[in-house]
């Protein structure tokens, strides 16, 4: 079987943001390929910490909570997805 192989390369785009009166901003951006569907994605690490504008900050301590909850049933956690999820039929 073929390993999926991911493709990213970065590059420059230069944008007139209305923030700052249409000025000119240069980015430093990646480009990804979806080595699926073959769609490209342009991720700006710039604009990272404008996330937390929209989502906020995350509770970790919360998130670490839930994980130790969640994962006695967890299908897909380590050494449970091989006994705990359906698998194809051998002659298929």
């Amino acid at each position: 079987m073929t390993a999926i192989r991911f493709e990213k390369f970065g590059t420059e785009i230069r944008i007139l943001t209305p923030l700052k009166g249409f000025t000119e901003e240069t980015h430093q951006v990646e480009v990804r390929k979806d080595p699926l569907l073959g769609h490209k994605s342009i991720y700006n690490p710039f604009l990272r910490e404008k996330v937390k504008f929209f989502f906020h900050e995350c509770d970790d301590t919360l998130i670490g909570e839930v994980i130790k909850v969640s994962e006695k049933n967890c299908d897909f956690c380590p050494g449970r997805i091989e006994t705990s999820t359906p698998s194809v039929v051998s002659h298929i």
